[in-house]
């Protein structure tokens, strides 16, 4: 365990980089944790909670959806030594078994001691100062860091991940905040405020499409804001808003798709296309849905006007719909729309009896769910692992540092 704790330690220093790679890499660095960590089972044991079995029950359900999924490539697994060909051909199984890495990992990193906790939060604390610093320099030069990133790789490219840099950065500000080794909360939070302001600055940028992060900052401050109020109550409200989203997602797509026929622009149009497409994929199977990642196979196309003036084929239903809730009920239907919506109410229970006394901890968990809502809602897949990854990985920097909080009246304003 103690060689986990270490290379914890380091993926914390090292965030920037991961974060400079549009946190790709968050999953793999669970999962050496999870191989490390293995040791930790020959003296204890996971306690699975109700809203652990809940998303177990809900992951049984991704799997066997495999079984009908035009997505997915026929049995589980693909053995083929001739060729030397490994691997897990059902995706349903293959988000099983992240999930389970992953959670162990996370699992894994609540058993360390206090003094590793010590280290753990002034690794959290070098690494997103790293990541504050070279944002706040990204924001100051912007044009210079773009013109190398599109000598690097392609202008698109660089742009879509520039924009995941900038999502991600807008979900760990409430952790950079409290994490700053000052006593004053108001010192925290306005530093906290400085750089949401940074972050909006960049999504300004001409021709970013950054219009998921400015929803983004506005829910955090929004949620921020709610946890001074209603404390601990604050994950059981999100867990009921997020249950409600969930199941009313259809109704209340279609009821926008009705009041509003054309897009503000190119991106917001795209969005309205695959929504409605997917609304009639999900009246097609309401109850089971098409499959897990059945969405990637629906390849019909529109012309539109790109860019550069010219009709291209746009799929409607770019590889998923944009939109968490819509691609649930499309690939796991009503049954699946169910048991996620169980689950986080489950889990919102369990945080408001369980979560830190500190307001500071409060409103950087609560934070990460509350953006989280928002980038699900219209821009990643359910099924992208290295987003989910993510918050798990920084939930483990939020957990490192309500274990190390003085014990005062300052630590829970």
């Amino acid at each position: 365990m103690l060689v986990a704790v270490w290379f914890w330690l380091f993926a914390w220093v090292m965030w920037w980089v991961n974060v400079a790679l549009g946190v790709q890499g968050a999953s793999p660095i669970l999962a050496i944790i999870a191989i490390l960590s293995l040791p930790v089972l020959l003296r204890k044991r996971p306690a699975l909670s109700r809203d652990v079995i809940a998303f177990g029950v809900f992951i049984i359900w991704c799997v066997a959806s495999t079984f009908w999924s035009p997505g997915a490539a026929s049995g589980l697994f693909v053995f083929d030594p001739e060729n030397s060909n490994y691997a897990i051909s059902s995706p349903g199984l293959r988000i099983a078994l992240t999930s389970l890495i992953c959670a162990f990992a996370y699992w894994a990193l609540h058993q360390l001691s206090d003094k590793q906790y010590q280290h753990g939060a002034r690794a959290v604390r070098i690494g997103l100062g790293i990541q504050v610093i070279l944002t706040a320099l990204w924001a100051l030069t912007f044009q210079l860091v773009f013109q190398v990133a599109g000598e690097m790789t392609d202008i698109p490219s660089a742009f879509q991940n520039m924009i995941r840099v900038v999502n991600i950065s807008v979900l760990m500000v409430p952790l950079a905040a409290i994490s700053l080794p000052v006593k004053s909360v108001a010192i925290k939070w306005a530093a906290g405020t400085a750089m949401m302001l940074g972050l909006a600055t960049l999504t300004s940028r001409d021709g970013f499409d950054a219009g998921a992060a400015l929803l983004a900052i506005a829910a955090v401050a929004a949620t921020v804001i709610a946890t001074a109020f209603f404390g601990r109550q604050i994950f059981r409200l999100l867990g009921l808003a997020t249950a409600v989203a969930v199941m009313a997602m259809p109704f209340a797509v279609q009821l926008l798709l009705t009041a509003v026929s054309h897009g503000s622009n190119m991106s917001s149009q795209s969005r309205l296309d695959s929504w409605s497409y997917v609304l009639e994929k999900i009246k097609e199977r309401p109850i089971t849905g098409w499959g897990v990642e059945a969405s990637k196979t629906w390849d019909e196309t529109i012309r539109i006007i790109g860019a550069n003036g010219m009709e291209v084929d746009y799929r409607i239903v770019p590889g998923h719909p944009h939109n968490g809730a819509l691609q649930i009920w499309a690939e796991t239907g009503l049954i699946g729309a169910l048991l996620i919506s169980a689950f986080a109410l489950l889990l919102g229970d369990r945080l408001a009896r369980t979560s830190s006394p500190s307001k500071q901890i409060m409103a950087a968990g609560a934070a990460l769910w509350g953006g989280g809502l928002v980038y699900s809602a219209i821009s990643y897949s359910v099924w992208n692992d290295a987003y989910w990854a993510t918050f798990l990985f920084l939930g483990t920097g939020i957990y490192a540092l309500s274990r190390t909080l003085p014990k005062t009246p300052e630590a829970t304003a």
